[in-house]
């Protein structure tokens, strides 16, 4: 015979539950506070990049699903992050929104420096640092469940990528997969 109980507050008889599921994870030696965040949850699917000779080429899809259900039909995953440079991103879009403060703090950063507004940042400076950050972030063991294509048109040398030659000075299309 099956025993039905029944509480006067339907919000403690959810906290009682939820109680009971986090100690049934802590039981087979889950951490409920932080393993949630080792599986991507809202994620989206598709970004596409072309080099050619007089420019770059970049476009991502906007669904994203939540599991096997594809909840958002309209999301961007573009991301200007100067005038030189375009990001699109697939994966987790939580983690695409950490990536977007990353780039804007990037651009915050060198507008600071002296002489003002000298100074901006290049494509495949963008590309050298998310990719230190994203590879720091997997050796924590808090990787970011992305991958991020860094496209541009500009120089490959500046104060934290090269130093710079005439040659180097010439704009080229760049793209990279982070």
């Amino acid at each position: 015979q099956a025993h039905l109980e029944f509480s006067a507050n339907p919000a403690e008889m959810h906290f009682d539950r939820a109680r009971g599921m986090q100690m049934d994870a802590m039981a087979c030696g889950a951490d409920p506070r932080t393993d949630a965040t080792l599986n991507p949850v809202i994620t989206g699917g598709v970004s596409i990049g072309f080099r050619c000779s007089d420019g770059v080429v970049i476009a991502a899809d906007t669904m994203l699903s939540q599991g096997s259900f594809q909840r958002f039909h309209d999301m961007r995953r573009l991301h200007k992050v100067n005038d030189q440079i375009v990001i699109a991103v697939d994966g987790e879009y939580a983690d695409f929104q950490e990536i977007q403060t990353i780039c804007q703090d990037l651009v915050a950063e060198h507008d600071q420096l002296e002489p003002y507004g000298f100074w901006k940042v290049v494509p495949k400076q963008a590309f050298n640092v998310l990719s230190t950050i994203m590879y720091h972030k997997r050796m924590d063991q808090d990787p970011l469940w992305n991958t991020v294509l860094v496209a541009g048109y500009g120089h490959d040398c500046g104060p934290t990528v090269a130093p710079c030659s005439e040659q180097d000075l010439v704009d080229k299309p760049f793209l990279g997969q982070v």
